[in-house]
C-alpha cells in the first residue's frame, strides 16, 4: 500500500464545499464548522457542541506545528460527515477529506489481520518489539520501533482532546481510520516509544491527526 508521508493538512471552512472532482467523497460536502487557525487551545469544549461526540470540528496550534503536526480532527469531520449515522463496530466510512484517489485507513474488526491495514503497514517497521495479547485487540511492546523513520516519517503529532487542550505532542501520536466502533467512539492508530496500537478507539469528539491511504 502507498501512505502520505506527512499528516494530513487540509483547512475546513463552511464557505467552501469538498467535491469528488477532488476529495474522496461521492457528493459535495460543506463542513459545519471551519478549521480554527487561532488555537487548538480556544476553552471551546467540543463534546459540549449539539452534535455530541459526532461533531464536526478541526484546529491546528500554529503556522509551525501546522507544518510539522498538521491539523487535528474529529472523527466526523476527518470522514467528511459521512459515518454521522453509524453506529455499529465494524462500519465503515463511505467517504472522507482525503485528497480524490485516497482515503481513511480501514481496521476492520481484529487488530491483528490483513484486514487491518494499520496492523499491515506497522508491522514492516516494527523492529524489536513484540505481540502482546490477544490477536482480538493486541498491540505490540516491549522493544524499540522504527515509525518515525524515513519513508514512513509518521511522529509523536499529540492530539486535541474534546475538553479544549492538546495534549502528549512528543510523546505519543494518534490516527483517525474510517472503521466505527460505537456510536461514541472510532478507531484509531496509536503509537509511542514503547507501544504500537493497531486498533485503539476512543471519543470520536477528540482532535487526532490524518494520514490517507492511496486507494
Amino acid at each position: 500500500k502507498c501512505w502520505m508521508t506527512q499528516n494530513l493538512r487540509l483547512k475546513l471552512s463552511t464557505g467552501t464545499a469538498l467535491t469528488p472532482a477532488t476529495s474522496d467523497i461521492s457528493s459535495n460536502w460543506t463542513p459545519t464548522s471551519s478549521t480554527d487557525t487561532a488555537s487548538c487551545q480556544s476553552g471551546t469544549r467540543w463534546d459540549q457542541d449539539s452534535e455530541g461526540t459526532k461533531t464536526i470540528r478541526s484546529c491546528y496550534q500554529s503556522e509551525s506545528t501546522y507544518n510539522t503536526n498538521g491539523v487535528y480532527y474529529t472523527h466526523t469531520a476527518a470522514t467528511a460527515g459521512t459515518t454521522a449515522n453509524m453506529n455499529n463496530d465494524g462500519d465503515e466510512a463511505t467517504g472522507s477529506i482525503c485528497p480524490k484517489g485516497w482515503r481513511l485507513p480501514k481496521t476492520g474488526t481484529i487488530a491483528k489481520s490483513t484486514d487491518n491495514e494499520f496492523y499491515n503497514m506497522a508491522q514492516h517497521y516494527i523492529g524489536s518489539m513484540s505481540w502482546h495479547s490477544d490477536n482480538n485487540s493486541g498491540y505490540w511492546n516491549s522493544g524499540a520501533h522504527n515509525m518515525f523513520f524515513s519513508p514512513q516519517n509518521f511522529l509523536y503529532s499529540g492530539s486535541r482532546w474534546y475538553n479544549a487542550s492538546v495534549a502528549n505532542v512528543g510523546i505519543d501520536g494518534y490516527w483517525w481510520s474510517s472503521t466505527v466502533y460505537s456510536s461514541h467512539n472510532a478507531y484509531y492508530l496509536r503509537v509511542n516509544s514503547s507501544n504500537v496500537d493497531p486498533r485503539h478507539d476512543y471519543n470520536r469528539y477528540n482532535g487526532f491527526t490524518v494520514r490517507c491511504i492511496a486507494r
